[in-house]
């Protein structure tokens, strides 16, 4: 499964927050031209709650099979984030149980899953680019290509 990040939203909020959104959606069609099945990940912050559905609703029209919201950790770029940006569990709660009324409202296919981490749940994710590179915290990884069951690759153009 090939995992588009589309950067939690729509033009202004990919452009705002990501980077170029025509050319994240670019590298999306051309992964789509390929017969690649498509998943979208977003990370969940305060300030990007509202573009959430169009995000939704983006995967949904590039035929994802899934959109998988992470919320961000106390690592990496994360570290220095506002204690704001951070949801609680009844936030988040509330947050899914939203998108999930909108994907019924809208018949919106891609399933939607949700990772949180708090204090007590933290966990790691580490995108695999197509260096080897991680871009949030600087880490490379280094076990061989074979020993990796699957990759996925997170576009951030």
């Amino acid at each position: 499964m090939t995992k588009a990040s589309i950067s939690e939203g729509p033009r202004s909020t990919t452009n705002r927050v990501r980077g170029d959104y025509d050319k994240v959606m670019g590298g999306v069609d051309r992964f789509r031209a390929a017969g690649l099945p498509l998943s979208v990940s977003a990370v969940v912050m305060r300030s990007l709650l509202d573009a959430l559905p169009f995000t939704y609703q983006i995967a949904d029209v590039i035929g994802a099979g899934k959109l998988k919201l992470i919320h961000p950790i106390r690592k990496g770029n994360g570290l220095h984030m506002d204690d704001r940006e951070f949801l609680s569990l009844d936030e988040s709660a509330e947050l899914f149980e939203r998108l999930r009324t909108l994907r019924e409202t809208h018949e919106w296919t891609p399933a939607l899953r949700m990772t949180t981490w708090t204090p007590n749940t933290e966990g790691y994710s580490i995108p695999a680019l197509p260096r080897g590179h991680d871009t949030h915290a600087g880490i490379r990884a280094r076990e061989p290509q074979s020993a990796r069951p699957q990759v996925a690759l997170v576009v951030t153009l």
